[in-house]
């Protein structure tokens, strides 16, 4: 797809890029994956049917527990127990405190709607997340802030879940990634980009914008002003006046 081909060319972004300085061996990481059962797997959202997990650490052990939180210490899972090569060999490269680590799988021809998770962020609550694709094709795209996004095989990504980001499988095959979410470090600093002027100025207002509680309100308030924003979206509006409009005039 030229959208993806596109995106994988752009260098200037600093909520999500490839990362060098770990080292991925994608056989053994497939391996891994490979020796989880089916029962493993649970979805993330009672709605999200399509969008399911497995956690490899997770805060209290428990490897259908998907929550990420910024308490330590995490727990290996039964789950985690399986893959040697993401326990022994990848994920000590990283040099930090794990938070959560997670098989997440996308069914082919599923969507994940646009969202923020508004506190996962190194600047927020001091959670740095990477993803690390395992399975995948160039038919799944990210898209972050408007822009799309794909994550090849064999690379290590910096994900930023604090920017509006959506996902689209438009293929025939589940997208598998591997998503590690670590304590923010001088380790992790050390292997992602200074922060922007604009990145500063974003992430204080999502901090205070977080803290006071008001992520859900905002959150709304921003898909409004998009949706109205849009050619197809300010349509719908005026047909619905118009709708009401009619209505109201035959009731008088």
């Amino acid at each position: 797809m030229h959208t993806t081909q596109q995106a994988s060319q752009d260098t200037r972004s600093t909520v999500a890029y490839p990362i060098s300085g770990i080292k991925v061996d994608p056989e053994k990481l497939l391996a891994d994956l490979n020796r989880m059962e089916d029962s493993l797997w649970t979805i993330q959202f009672d709605n999200a049917t399509k969008w399911t997990g497995i956690a490899l650490y997770s805060v209290d052990g428990d490897a259908h527990n998907l929550r990420v939180t910024p308490r330590l210490p995490v727990h290996k899972t039964a789950a985690g127990e399986k893959c040697s090569y993401i326990t022994n060999e990848l994920l000590p490269q990283f040099g930090s405190d794990l938070l959560r680590v997670v098989f997440y799988r996308l069914d082919a021809g599923a969507r994940v709607a646009e969202h923020r998770d508004m506190g996962t962020s190194r600047r927020i609550l001091g959670i740095t997340r990477f993803h690390i694709p395992i399975i995948t094709n160039d038919d799944v795209v990210m898209y972050l802030g408007g822009n799309p996004y794909h994550f090849d095989v064999g690379t290590v990504w910096y994900f930023d879940a604090s920017a509006r980001h959506s996902v689209e499988n438009n293929s025939a095959h589940d997208r598998i990634h591997l998503v590690i979410d670590l304590k923010t470090s001088q380790a992790t600093e050390a292997l992602l980009k200074p922060d922007t002027v604009k990145d500063r100025l974003r992430l204080a207002s999502l901090n205070v914008i977080h803290r006071l509680g008001l992520g859900p309100t905002v959150w709304a308030v921003e898909k409004s002003l998009r949706y109205m924003g849009r050619r197809e979206g300010r349509a719908r509006i005026r047909a619905r006046m118009m709708r009401k409009f009619a209505g109201h005039a035959k009731t008088n």
